[in-house]
């Protein structure tokens, strides 16, 4: 049973984790693009 616990509790933490770096991923593509929006109503 406590392997059962651990695994889960590794299973979690892997997908926490891989939502947290998609997280991160898409606030700096967000902010890219406000910079190349920018970036187009200056030309």
């Amino acid at each position: 049973m406590t392997y059962l616990v651990v695994a889960y509790s590794i299973v979690w933490l892997i997908m926490f984790g891989y939502i947290y770096s998609l997280g991160k991923k898409q606030t700096k593509l967000l902010k890219e693009i406000e910079f190349l929006k920018e970036m187009e109503n200056e030309h």
